[in-house]
């Protein structure tokens, strides 16, 4: 070892020593034992987050990990074959373009993924001949009218929560909106990027033989974990630090606001970047501080748009048609929690 490192290495070690001796010294203090108190506190809200949150997280990953195989290809062709013409009322729906943008919304309960997973499948969609608008309305619907969010939220806030029907109610309506908007345009290919059907065709699965696709499965689990974990621990730390470390008048002052409280916890959304499998367990954190509307917010508009989504959406769409679908679902999240504090 170079005289250099021993340096580094002694100064940074008598660093470490004369700040936790300093701090050791400071918890004796009056104003140390409250930090000592507050500390503790994080650390309890911190775990308690990271506890409920991780079944969701893993079930999450496990469904990405089966979309990358395709296997939710052939659960919908299942229901497409078999179903499709048994119900006479189905046929309308396919043919109605107004239901049609519905049925879409509600697609979340046969392919079930965040707002992660979903991107993969949306641009299989595209590519077997969904319209650019009908896979805005899947992309912004299916991260929250789906079976993991629905239980994951009735988990955190209760079967009969208003939170709850909020939020699925306030999705299905964003989605559709925004995307009988897009829909609007004669010619919907202006939407896409030059290079999105060279990018689907660099996800074509379809000659893999079975031992690839386990252990693309695998990787996929892997990956997910890695990529999604440090953001529920880092939703988690902010959640839990400015719950307990915020002087409580600055957190009621804007948790109580109507507007502010809404504005907050839409841009928190965005920032974070949360998995909808998990969000829940955070804003439960600013439940009692913040008032309904701006819960709501938060748990509609993370779901939609964030910044991992515009990263995974940058290569599919245009970059007008990323900031036109934002400041729609920006906007859509921010009155629908307006219209939520008018009532609550």
């Amino acid at each position: 070892m170079t005289k250099g490192k021993i340096l580094i290495a002694f100064l940074f070690l008598t660093f470490f020593f004369v700040n936790i001796t300093g701090f050791t010294a400071y918890i004796s203090t009056p104003a140390g034992e409250l930090l000592n108190y507050q500390l503790g506190d994080f650390i309890t809200t911190f775990r308690s987050i990271i506890i409920q949150a991780f079944p969701f997280l893993l079930l999450g990953i496990i469904i990405s990990g089966l979309v990358s195989i395709d296997f939710f290809t052939g659960v919908l062709k299942f229901f497409e074959t078999k179903l499709r013409f048994k119900v006479n009322i189905t046929s309308v729906i396919f043919k109605n373009r107004f239901l049609r943008y519905i049925r879409i919304s509600l697609l979340g309960f046969l392919v079930p993924v965040c707002e992660c997973g979903n991107v993969p499948v949306a641009r299989r969609f595209m590519l077997k001949g969904m319209r650019p608008s009908e896979t805005i309305t899947f992309l912004l619907a299916a991260p929250i009218i789906n079976p993991i969010t629905i239980i994951s939220t009735s988990e955190a806030f209760g079967a009969n929560s208003i939170i709850l029907i909020s939020r699925v109610l306030g999705g299905f309506i964003i989605a559709n909106i925004i995307g009988m908007l897009f829909g609007l345009l004669k010619n919907e290919e202006v939407l896409l990027t030059k290079n999105f059907y060279l990018d689907v065709c660099n996800h074509n699965h379809k000659n893999r033989k079975i031992s690839g696709k386990f252990f693309e499965f695998i990787e996929t689990i892997k990956e997910e974990f890695i990529s999604i974990l440090p953001v529920l621990l880092i939703g988690a730390f902010i959640a839990s630090a400015s719950q307990i470390f915020l002087p409580r008048e600055v957190i009621l002052s804007i948790g109580q606001n109507a507007v502010l409280s809404i504005v907050s916890m839409l841009v928190f959304a965005f920032i974070i970047s949360i998995c909808s499998s998990t969000d829940a367990f955070v804003a439960i954190a600013y439940s009692k501080t913040f008032v309904p509307g701006a819960i709501v917010a938060f748990l509609t508009f993370g779901p939609m748009i964030d910044i991992k989504i515009l990263t995974l959406l940058k290569s599919s769409f245009k970059g007008w048609v990323l900031i036109l679908l934002t400041a729609l679902a920006l906007l859509g999240s921010f009155l629908f929690g307006l219209i939520i504090n008018s009532f609550l």
